[in-house]
Protein backbone atom coordinates (compact mmCIF):
# COMPACT_ATOMS: atom_id res chain seq x y z
CA UNK A 1 0.00 0.00 0.00
CA UNK A 2 1.65 3.08 -0.98
CA UNK A 3 1.42 5.53 2.14
CA UNK A 4 4.01 8.23 1.40
CA UNK A 5 5.46 10.01 -2.10
CA UNK A 6 9.00 10.06 -2.58
CA UNK A 7 10.84 13.54 -3.53
CA UNK A 8 10.69 12.32 -7.14
CA UNK A 9 7.09 11.25 -7.32
CA UNK A 10 6.43 14.47 -5.99
CA UNK A 11 8.77 16.48 -8.80
CA UNK A 12 6.38 14.99 -11.50
CA UNK A 13 3.29 16.22 -10.67
CA UNK A 14 3.69 19.09 -11.79
CA UNK A 15 4.22 17.29 -15.13
CA UNK A 16 1.04 16.00 -14.93
CA UNK A 17 -1.07 18.86 -14.18
CA UNK A 18 0.51 20.07 -17.83
CA UNK A 19 -0.41 17.36 -19.69
CA UNK A 20 -3.63 17.11 -18.66
CA UNK A 21 -4.33 20.87 -19.02
CA UNK A 22 -2.88 20.28 -22.95
CA UNK A 23 -5.66 17.06 -22.74
CA UNK A 24 -8.77 19.56 -21.96
CA UNK A 25 -7.67 22.15 -24.30
CA UNK A 26 -7.32 19.81 -27.19
CA UNK A 27 -9.56 20.36 -30.27
CA UNK A 28 -8.16 18.39 -32.71
CA UNK A 29 -7.07 14.92 -31.72
CA UNK A 30 -9.94 12.18 -31.81
CA UNK A 31 -10.07 8.78 -33.04
CA UNK A 32 -13.66 7.32 -33.32
CA UNK A 33 -13.04 3.96 -33.60
CA UNK A 34 -10.12 4.23 -30.37
CA UNK A 35 -12.84 5.81 -28.63
CA UNK A 36 -15.49 3.16 -29.57
CA UNK A 37 -13.30 0.31 -28.19
CA UNK A 38 -12.15 1.99 -25.18
CA UNK A 39 -16.45 2.33 -24.19
CA UNK A 40 -16.78 -1.35 -24.81
CA UNK A 41 -14.02 -2.49 -22.43
CA UNK A 42 -15.53 0.46 -20.19
CA UNK A 43 -18.85 -1.47 -20.31
CA UNK A 44 -17.18 -4.86 -20.28
CA UNK A 45 -15.52 -3.50 -16.54
CA UNK A 46 -18.96 -3.06 -15.65
CA UNK A 47 -20.18 -6.39 -16.55
CA UNK A 48 -22.32 -5.01 -19.21
CA UNK A 49 -22.33 -6.33 -23.47
CA UNK A 50 -21.52 -3.25 -25.58
CA UNK A 51 -24.14 -0.65 -25.94
CA UNK A 52 -25.45 0.89 -29.07
CA UNK A 53 -22.56 3.90 -29.87
CA UNK A 54 -24.12 7.06 -31.52
CA UNK A 55 -21.64 10.18 -32.05
CA UNK A 56 -23.12 13.84 -31.64
CA UNK A 57 -21.15 16.60 -32.81
CA UNK A 58 -21.91 18.56 -29.46
CA UNK A 59 -23.26 18.15 -26.00
CA UNK A 60 -26.56 19.95 -26.74
CA UNK A 61 -26.90 17.29 -29.85
CA UNK A 62 -26.24 14.52 -27.15
CA UNK A 63 -28.70 15.72 -24.59
CA UNK A 64 -31.35 16.14 -27.41
CA UNK A 65 -30.49 12.12 -28.65
CA UNK A 66 -30.90 10.89 -25.17
CA UNK A 67 -33.99 12.89 -25.00
CA UNK A 68 -35.91 12.08 -28.03
CA UNK A 69 -35.09 7.85 -27.20
CA UNK A 70 -36.71 8.60 -23.57
CA UNK A 71 -39.61 10.22 -25.73
CA UNK A 72 -39.90 7.21 -28.18
CA UNK A 73 -39.58 4.68 -25.71
CA UNK A 74 -42.84 5.79 -24.11
CA UNK A 75 -44.21 7.34 -27.54
CA UNK A 76 -44.59 10.82 -27.19
CA UNK A 77 -43.66 14.15 -27.80
CA UNK A 78 -40.03 14.85 -26.29
CA UNK A 79 -40.57 17.42 -23.38
CA UNK A 80 -38.22 19.70 -21.24
CA UNK A 81 -38.50 17.22 -18.53
CA UNK A 82 -36.84 14.96 -21.11
CA UNK A 83 -34.03 17.38 -21.94
CA UNK A 84 -33.47 17.89 -18.66
CA UNK A 85 -32.96 14.58 -17.40
CA UNK A 86 -30.54 14.15 -20.01
CA UNK A 87 -28.69 17.18 -19.47
CA UNK A 88 -28.37 15.07 -15.78
CA UNK A 89 -26.67 12.68 -16.99
CA UNK A 90 -23.80 14.15 -19.49
CA UNK A 91 -20.52 13.58 -18.40
CA UNK A 92 -17.31 16.03 -19.48
CA UNK A 93 -15.08 13.30 -20.28
CA UNK A 94 -12.06 15.68 -21.24
CA UNK A 95 -13.46 18.74 -19.77
CA UNK A 96 -13.46 17.48 -15.95
CA UNK A 97 -9.83 15.96 -16.25
CA UNK A 98 -8.72 16.31 -12.57
CA UNK A 99 -9.57 12.50 -11.91
CA UNK A 100 -8.05 11.81 -14.79
CA UNK A 101 -5.19 13.42 -14.12
CA UNK A 102 -4.69 12.48 -10.77
CA UNK A 103 -5.09 8.14 -12.19
CA UNK A 104 -2.94 8.56 -14.48
CA UNK A 105 -0.26 10.04 -12.39
CA UNK A 106 -0.69 7.75 -9.48
CA UNK A 107 -1.36 4.44 -12.06
CA UNK A 108 2.18 5.69 -14.07
CA UNK A 109 4.56 7.07 -10.71
CA UNK A 110 2.99 5.13 -8.28
CA UNK A 111 2.44 1.95 -9.28
CA UNK A 112 -1.23 1.93 -7.79
CA UNK A 113 -2.70 -1.54 -9.52
CA UNK A 114 -6.05 -0.66 -8.05
CA UNK A 115 -6.48 2.33 -10.64
CA UNK A 116 -5.94 -0.17 -13.86
CA UNK A 117 -10.28 -0.36 -14.06
CA UNK A 118 -9.71 3.08 -14.65
CA UNK A 119 -7.55 3.17 -17.75
CA UNK A 120 -9.87 3.70 -19.99
CA UNK A 121 -11.49 6.49 -19.29
CA UNK A 122 -8.27 7.93 -18.69
CA UNK A 123 -7.53 6.78 -22.51
CA UNK A 124 -10.15 7.80 -23.91
CA UNK A 125 -10.48 11.21 -22.68
CA UNK A 126 -7.76 12.05 -25.50
CA UNK A 127 -11.10 11.34 -28.07
CA UNK A 128 -13.78 12.68 -26.72
CA UNK A 129 -15.70 15.37 -24.65
CA UNK A 130 -18.53 14.06 -23.12
CA UNK A 131 -20.89 11.45 -23.19
CA UNK A 132 -24.49 10.23 -22.10
CA UNK A 133 -23.95 6.08 -21.19
CA UNK A 134 -27.23 4.44 -20.56
CA UNK A 135 -27.40 0.92 -20.48
CA UNK A 136 -28.07 -0.42 -24.02
CA UNK A 137 -26.88 2.77 -25.79
CA UNK A 138 -24.00 4.98 -25.63
CA UNK A 139 -23.81 8.70 -26.95
CA UNK A 140 -20.47 10.78 -27.70
CA UNK A 141 -20.02 14.11 -28.21
CA UNK A 142 -17.14 14.93 -30.20
CA UNK A 143 -14.86 17.74 -29.26
CA UNK A 144 -15.17 21.37 -29.95
CA UNK A 145 -13.80 23.17 -32.70
CA UNK A 146 -12.97 26.24 -31.07
CA UNK A 147 -11.92 27.09 -27.44
CA UNK A 148 -10.13 30.15 -25.80
CA UNK A 149 -8.68 30.28 -22.25
CA UNK A 150 -7.29 33.14 -19.81
CA UNK A 151 -4.64 32.59 -17.64
CA UNK A 152 -5.86 33.67 -14.45
CA UNK A 153 -4.07 32.81 -10.58
CA UNK A 154 -2.22 29.89 -12.39
CA UNK A 155 -4.85 28.53 -14.20
CA UNK A 156 -6.32 28.24 -17.51
CA UNK A 157 -9.79 29.71 -17.46
CA UNK A 158 -12.40 30.41 -20.35
CA UNK A 159 -12.88 33.83 -21.42
CA UNK A 160 -13.33 35.62 -24.67
CA UNK A 161 -14.87 39.08 -24.82
CA UNK A 162 -15.79 39.10 -28.50
CA UNK A 163 -17.48 35.72 -29.60
CA UNK A 164 -17.68 32.45 -27.97
CA UNK A 165 -15.31 30.99 -25.70
CA UNK A 166 -16.01 27.71 -26.93
CA UNK A 167 -17.34 26.93 -30.04
CA UNK A 168 -18.78 23.00 -31.62
CA UNK A 169 -18.93 21.79 -35.66
CA UNK A 170 -22.67 22.00 -34.94
CA UNK A 171 -22.96 25.85 -33.91
CA UNK A 172 -23.64 24.78 -30.24
CA UNK A 173 -21.43 27.58 -28.40
CA UNK A 174 -20.45 28.82 -24.73
CA UNK A 175 -19.91 32.29 -23.61
CA UNK A 176 -17.80 32.78 -20.64
CA UNK A 177 -15.38 35.68 -19.03
CA UNK A 178 -12.80 34.95 -16.73
CA UNK A 179 -13.50 31.40 -16.00
CA UNK A 180 -17.74 32.49 -16.06
CA UNK A 181 -20.15 30.61 -17.81
CA UNK A 182 -22.99 33.61 -18.96
CA UNK A 183 -25.50 34.39 -21.49
CA UNK A 184 -24.72 35.50 -24.91
CA UNK A 185 -25.90 38.57 -24.89
CA UNK A 186 -23.16 39.93 -21.91
CA UNK A 187 -20.47 38.84 -24.37
CA UNK A 188 -22.19 40.96 -27.20
CA UNK A 189 -23.19 43.47 -26.14
CA UNK A 190 -21.11 46.82 -26.12
CA UNK A 191 -20.19 47.67 -22.52
CA UNK A 192 -21.81 51.42 -23.01
CA UNK A 193 -24.64 49.73 -24.20
CA UNK A 194 -25.82 47.54 -21.36
CA UNK A 195 -28.25 48.96 -19.16
CA UNK A 196 -27.30 48.98 -15.35
CA UNK A 197 -30.65 47.97 -13.83
CA UNK A 198 -30.49 44.67 -16.13
CA UNK A 199 -27.00 44.24 -14.11
CA UNK A 200 -29.05 44.65 -10.94
CA UNK A 201 -31.48 41.95 -11.81
CA UNK A 202 -29.01 39.50 -12.78
CA UNK A 203 -29.53 37.03 -9.31
CA UNK A 204 -25.74 35.34 -10.22
CA UNK A 205 -23.34 36.74 -8.35
CA UNK A 206 -20.40 35.99 -10.71
CA UNK A 207 -22.17 36.97 -13.67
CA UNK A 208 -23.24 40.53 -12.33
CA UNK A 209 -19.54 40.37 -11.15
CA UNK A 210 -18.62 39.92 -14.82
CA UNK A 211 -20.88 42.65 -15.95
CA UNK A 212 -19.59 45.52 -13.58
CA UNK A 213 -16.29 44.53 -14.41
CA UNK A 214 -17.17 45.04 -18.01
CA UNK A 215 -18.75 48.01 -17.87
CA UNK A 216 -16.01 49.41 -15.14
CA UNK A 217 -16.80 50.60 -11.78
CA UNK A 218 -16.74 53.59 -11.43
CA UNK A 219 -19.13 54.24 -15.10
CA UNK A 220 -21.35 51.74 -12.98
CA UNK A 221 -21.41 54.14 -9.90
CA UNK A 222 -21.88 57.06 -12.33
CA UNK A 223 -24.93 55.95 -13.93
CA UNK A 224 -26.37 54.66 -10.49
CA UNK A 225 -25.92 58.24 -9.28
CA UNK A 226 -24.14 56.82 -6.50
CA UNK A 227 -22.96 58.55 -3.18
CA UNK A 228 -20.39 57.76 -0.70
CA UNK A 229 -21.70 57.60 2.46
CA UNK A 230 -18.83 56.18 4.21
CA UNK A 231 -14.93 54.72 3.62
CA UNK A 232 -12.96 52.14 4.73
CA UNK A 233 -9.57 50.65 3.00
CA UNK A 234 -10.58 49.72 -0.35
CA UNK A 235 -14.16 49.83 0.99
CA UNK A 236 -16.94 52.36 -0.03
CA UNK A 237 -20.76 52.25 0.91
CA UNK A 238 -22.69 53.72 -1.26
CA UNK A 239 -26.65 55.10 -1.59
CA UNK A 240 -27.66 53.99 -5.31
CA UNK A 241 -31.19 55.41 -6.61
CA UNK A 242 -32.66 52.30 -8.15
CA UNK A 243 -36.11 54.16 -9.10
CA UNK A 244 -37.76 52.75 -6.54
CA UNK A 245 -39.55 54.12 -3.86
CA UNK A 246 -36.09 54.07 -0.88
CA UNK A 247 -32.75 54.28 -2.41
CA UNK A 248 -30.33 51.47 -1.80
CA UNK A 249 -27.39 50.95 -0.85
CA UNK A 250 -24.58 48.80 -1.94
CA UNK A 251 -21.01 48.14 -0.86
CA UNK A 252 -17.82 48.73 -3.04
CA UNK A 253 -15.03 46.42 -2.83
CA UNK A 254 -11.86 44.97 -4.02
CA UNK A 255 -11.33 41.32 -4.42
CA UNK A 256 -7.75 40.90 -3.97
CA UNK A 257 -7.59 37.35 -5.09
CA UNK A 258 -8.56 38.21 -8.36
CA UNK A 259 -7.79 41.94 -7.93
CA UNK A 260 -11.21 43.26 -9.03
CA UNK A 261 -13.40 45.80 -8.54
CA UNK A 262 -17.14 45.13 -7.87
CA UNK A 263 -20.29 45.80 -6.03
CA UNK A 264 -23.01 43.83 -3.84
CA UNK A 265 -25.95 45.35 -2.35
CA UNK A 266 -26.56 45.50 1.44
CA UNK A 267 -29.39 45.69 3.75
CA UNK A 268 -30.75 49.39 4.03
CA UNK A 269 -29.99 49.69 8.22
CA UNK A 270 -26.25 49.80 6.96
CA UNK A 271 -24.79 53.02 7.91
CA UNK A 272 -20.83 52.50 7.75
CA UNK A 273 -18.52 50.37 5.69
CA UNK A 274 -18.00 47.96 8.96
CA UNK A 275 -22.01 47.81 9.09
CA UNK A 276 -22.69 46.27 5.56
CA UNK A 277 -19.27 44.16 6.24
CA UNK A 278 -20.96 42.49 9.19
CA UNK A 279 -24.10 42.36 6.79
CA UNK A 280 -22.30 40.46 3.85
CA UNK A 281 -20.75 38.39 6.33
CA UNK A 282 -24.36 37.08 8.10
CA UNK A 283 -24.29 34.34 9.79
CA UNK A 284 -20.66 33.81 10.20
CA UNK A 285 -20.75 36.91 13.31
CA UNK A 286 -22.27 36.75 16.42
CA UNK A 287 -23.45 39.51 18.64
CA UNK A 288 -21.96 42.54 18.29
CA UNK A 289 -18.45 41.29 16.70
CA UNK A 290 -16.95 43.22 13.65
CA UNK A 291 -16.25 40.94 10.64
CA UNK A 292 -12.36 41.26 9.36
CA UNK A 293 -12.72 42.60 5.35
CA UNK A 294 -9.61 40.08 4.85
CA UNK A 295 -11.80 37.53 6.30
CA UNK A 296 -14.52 38.35 4.35
CA UNK A 297 -13.00 38.25 0.89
Amino acid sequence: MLEKLTDEQIAKQKDYVDKWVNITLDTEHCDKKEAEKLIAEIYKNGKIKKPNILWAKSPIEAVNIVADLYAKEEKREKTKEDIRQAWSCFFWVNFWSGYKAMWDYFYTECNVKEIEPYLPWIKISNHINGCIALHDVCVLSEKPVMLKTIDLNGRKELHCTTGPAVAYSDGFEIYALNGVKVPKWVVMTPAEQIDVIKINKESNVEIRRELVRKVGVERYMQKMNAKVLDKKDDYELLEVDLGLPEKAKALKMKNPSIDVWHVEFVGEECKTVQDAINFRAGDLIKGDENWNPEKLT
